[in-house]
């Protein structure tokens, strides 16, 4: 078990199990926790499972009228920025904790589109603030994106509080869990469908009374896919890059395969390896620590035997 999903820690790790359930204490809250299981008998040991997880219960908020977001630093906020340096930031509440005043819920409508070739980002709503039912239903919440000049950069920050769980959904109709915060580049054939200056980029949600915390706010196979498995092999660029300390790799398996991800230093010297197992077929991310490295150019290697190899480079700035 770790709070990786690429597992380059772990918070659990226990063999010889017989049981078909194990209780783990000491978890945090609030929290997303990865999970997967192998076996062994007399023949050998199997690979690794499907990953799955779950997310421990936040905090118990306090109830009430007052429990209300009193402003928009309550809410759970996304920005869309792109290359140019424009920026628009949107505001997403729970139900069961609307944004309110002193006279009531504000006014969120956003005023009327601006002229042709002036960047504009807003939901498909027309609005700055999007509602997810506080029913465990999901939605899904387009935002617009009009002659913004790519790479657009869509950033987040969530708060636990409000009880909502978001996924970013890439072309092709998969989906990416997002954390607390964070933020992610959007190429112009990448998470976006684009065309005659405009692109959508989709989240889901979906979201419980915060005043009724449930044991988990969402569980099951682990969140970084929804959808279909991906067509091709591929190594995504790394992200962000450069960086200081930490990256991740995001790879693409058609198909069940052992693979190995490596990291190599200019010198084409192997100084560690981040995957090298049998894999199912999905979406997959891993992320490199680079805390104990010194700055420099590195190279990441995707090897799936007989199948797929590609290298593309990192660069590490302390």
């Amino acid at each position: 078990m770790s709070t990786s999903a690429g597992f380059g820690t772990f918070v659990y790790n226990q063999g010889g199990l017989t049981a078909t359930s194990q209780t783990v204490s000491g978890l945090s809250q609030g929290t997303i926790y990865y999970w997967r299981v192998n076996a062994t008998n007399s023949t050998g040991t199997s690979g690794w499972s499907t990953v799955w997880a779950f997310t421990t219960q936040s905090s118990p908020p306090p109830c009430g009228t007052s429990y209300a977001a009193a402003s928009s630093f309550s809410l759970d906020q996304v920005a869309i920025s792109d290359a140019h340096g424009h920026s628009q930031s949107l505001f997403i509440d729970n139900e069961a904790r609307p944004l309110m005043n002193r006279v009531g819920i504000i006014n969120d409508q956003m005023p009327p589109e601006p002229q042709a070739g002036a960047f504009s980002v807003r939901f498909q709503a027309d609005r700055f603030v999007e509602h997810v039912p506080a029913d465990r239903t999901t939605v899904t919440i387009p935002i617009l994106i009009r002659d913004a000049s790519f790479p657009i950069t869509l950033s987040w920050n969530f708060h636990a509080e409000n009880a909502v769980t978001y996924w970013l959904v890439h072309h092709g109709g998969q989906g990416t869990q997002l954390g607390d915060s964070g933020s992610t580049q959007i190429e112009d054939h990448g998470n976006g469908n684009s065309g005659n200056g405009n692109t959508v980029v989709t989240l889901q949600a979906n979201s419980v009374d915060p005043c009724l915390p449930q044991k988990t706010a969402h569980s099951g196979a682990a969140p970084e896919v929804i959808g279909a498995k991906p067509s091709v092999y591929s190594l995504d660029e790394n992200y962000p890059n450069p960086f200081n300390p930490s990256t991740e790799v995001r790879y693409t398996l058609p198909e069940d395969a052992h693979l190995t991800l490596k990291i190599y230093d200019v010198l084409g010297r192997e100084v560690t390896t981040l995957v090298d197992e049998f894999e199912h077929a999905g979406y997959k991310s891993v992320t490199f620590d680079g805390t104990n490295f010194a700055s420099g150019l590195y190279f990441y290697r995707l090897h799936a035997k007989g199948k797929f190899t590609d290298t593309k480079k990192m660069m590490l700035v302390k």
